[in-house]
């Protein structure tokens, strides 16, 4: 009786470890990837056309993102996190970031992989940003 309560107790103690392991992992990479999301935005958002501005800025302008606010975004999130893909699409005054990536379980329980995701947002108010909701 002794032998099988030790047998049963060191495996849900060994499948608990796993499991926090796991987590520990994903939470860490899901931090990683927002803190990407939010560079990229960022980035992208400081991307502001000055073309438009010819005449000077006025209180009345609505600032709009340059040619180059994508790449920056993609560029800034490629360095803040090298294993994730980015998706950055410009609308209007704004830039919205999606950073994916696909994490690998140091013990992945029963075979499971994880994917996190994390999207931001920013407004081309000369660098403004804000977590979209």
């Amino acid at each position: 009786m002794i032998v099988l309560t030790a047998l049963v107790v060191s495996t849900v103690l060994g499948a608990l470890l796993i499991a926090v392991a796991d987590l520990l992992v994903v939470s860490t990479e899901s931090t990683r990837a927002d803190t990407a999301a939010y560079l990229g935005a960022q980035s992208g958002a400081e991307s502001v056309d000055t073309s438009q501005f010819s005449a000077g800025v006025s209180s009345s302008s609505e600032l709009r993102l340059g040619s180059d606010a994508v790449a920056n975004c993609q560029r800034a999130v490629t360095v803040a996190d090298p294993g994730a893909s980015a998706s950055c699409a410009v609308s209007g005054p704004s830039i919205t970031v999606t950073v994916t990536k696909q994490v690998h379980l140091p013990l992945p329980f029963f075979g499971i992989s994880s994917t996190v995701q994390a999207v931001h947002q920013a407004g081309a108010a000369l660098g403004t940003v804000r977590p979209y909701q």
